[in-house]
């Protein structure tokens, strides 16, 4: 689960469902992977509602990010009904927005379809929601090398990783996400990290 200020989700973000950013204070990093950590353009928008925070929850105070799997419809709803619950947001000033992905099951993006139009708090971006790709959806994770996912010498060609924040959950400024989401153009992309590339730290921005 990430958290967020409703800032980075205001109306005026977005520009044609895209995400409207600035070139400022971003340094260029030469990648030694062409792939990206996260390509805007790859990833278009298919669900999103511009207007989440600005109209529809203008008090927001914080904004939580719940990761869940396209399929996942009853986790969604358990969330819905403990502490996601939208009547929070009087006394909290919180709301939950469930990120997705694509899947190429015609039936269950009809259900998503109708998920969002029953509860509105569905965003869904144009990449398949695989397990593989959990690093663009929630950034993945640094693990030691005799631990699920270990990452090689040819990958991160040093001793010792750099400090990273640890655990599930993130609290971010609006400013802190946007600059993140601004640097993940320039970062390689691999699929089976995540607190670095969450935490912004620089294993992922090579210079």
């Amino acid at each position: 689960m990430v958290t967020i200020s409703s800032k980075l989700l205001s109306a005026e973000t977005f520009e044609n469902g895209k995400l409207k950013t600035s070139t400022e204070a971003i340094n260029t990093f030469n990648c030694s992977n062409n792939m990206e950590l996260y390509n805007r353009y790859a990833c278009q928008w298919k669900i999103i509602d511009k207007n989440f925070c600005s109209q529809k929850y203008p008090n927001l105070l914080l904004l939580i990010f719940a990761i869940t799997a396209v399929e996942q419809r009853e986790h969604r709803n358990l969330i819905r009904k403990t502490w996601g619950n939208i009547r929070l947001y009087e006394d909290f000033k919180t709301v939950v927005l469930f990120p997705l992905g694509i899947t190429d099951d015609l039936d269950m993006m009809n259900l998503i379809q109708n998920e969002q139009q029953k509860y509105g708090d569905i965003i869904q971006q144009e990449f398949f929601d695989t397990y593989k790709n959990l690093t663009i959806k929630n950034y993945g994770r640094v693990n030691r090398y005799d631990t699920k996912w270990p990452v090689s010498y040819k990958e991160y060609p040093m001793q010792y990783y750099p400090r990273h924040c640890s655990g599930s959950f993130y609290l971010l400024t609006g400013y802190l996400a946007r600059l993140l989401f601004e640097q993940a153009r320039f970062c390689t992309l691999f699929w089976h990290l995540s607190e670095n590339a969450k935490s912004g730290n620089k294993l992922f921005w090579k210079q």
